[in-house]
This record gives structure tokens, C-alpha cells and sequence, in this order.
């Protein structure tokens, strides 16, 4: 829930700007917003805290080794565009 205080950035400039500042002591004019907003919205700081959570456990695990066919079909899938054939 918004207050006067947090009407400066909206919670979509946050989470359209906060994997930019993640984990950086930046001190800019928009991180500072993006802190004090955080500070003051349970949603965004939620959503902040689940991100950096996803993060460490990512970090965490060991990069897998797979084929070159399946690593083309996954970034096709995460991309949403059709997998190519090579021959």
C-alpha cells in the first residue's frame, strides 16, 4: 500500500529498475528512491526479498552440463520462439 511518502517511484519503476541495482551500494537519485520505496511498501519489499532469495539458490547450484540440442530447445522455450533443427 502506498503512502505519501512512497508516491515518488511507482512499484512498477521498482521492479522495472530494481534487478539493476541488486546487490550494488549505489547511491544515485533513483536508488535512493528505489530504497526508500522498499522501505515503505511491504509488496515491493517482498518481491525484492523473494528475488535475492531465487538468486542465492541459483548461485548455489553447480551449472549443468548439457548438450548443445538441449541447451538450442531450452533457450528457445525460455525465449518462446520455435526450436530450430539443425542438420
Amino acid at each position: 500500500m502506498k503512502t505519501k511518502e512512497t508516491a515518488k517511484i511507482s512499484c512498477a519503476d521498482v521492479r522495472r529498475h530494481i534487478c539493476d541495482n541488486l546487490g550494488f551500494g549505489l547511491n544515485s537519485a533513483q536508488c535512493r528512491e528505489i530504497k526508500h520505496h522498499l522501505e515503505h511498501c511491504r509488496d515491493c519489499n517482498g518481491y525484492f526479498t523473494s528475488l535475492k532469495k531465487t538468486i542465492r539458490l541459483y548461485q548455489s547450484y553447480k551449472t549443468p552440463i548439457i548438450s548443445s540440442k538441449a541447451r538450442r530447445r531450452l533457450l528457445a522455450a525460455i525465449s518462446s520462439r520455435p526450436a530450430r533443427n539443425p542438420r
